[in-house]
C-alpha cells in the first residue's frame, strides 16, 4: 500500500462528510453505505490523488460503480432465495 501524504490525508478527510452522504444516497441501508465508505476508504489510502477535485470526482465513480455492485448481488441473491 502506498504511503498516504499528510496533506493528502488532510484533504481526504475534508471529504468525508460527503462521501458519507453519497454513500447513504447510493445505498439506503446504513450499514451497506457504512460498508461503502470503509471500501472507498481503503481504495483511496492505496491509491492518492493530487487535488481535491480529482478526489471527488475518483470518490464518486469508485462509490457509484461499488453501489452498483452490491445492489446487482442483493438482486441476485434475492433471486436465488426465491428460486430455492
Amino acid at each position: 500500500m502506498a504511503t498516504t501524504p499528510d496533506h493528502a490525508m488532510e484533504e481526504l478527510q475534508e471529504q468525508m462528510k460527503w462521501v458519507r452522504s453519497l454513500a447513504r444516497a447510493l445505498l439506503k441501508d446504513a450499514h451497506q453505505a457504512d460498508d461503502l465508505v470503509q471500501d472507498a476508504w481503503v481504495q483511496a489510502l492505496a491509491h492518492p490523488r493530487q487535488s481535491r477535485a480529482a478526489w471527488k470526482g475518483w470518490f464518486s465513480r469508485v462509490m457509484r460503480n461499488r453501489a452498483a455492485e452490491v445492489q446487482r448481488d442483493a438482486s441476485r441473491h434475492d433471486r436465488l432465495d426465491l428460486g430455492a
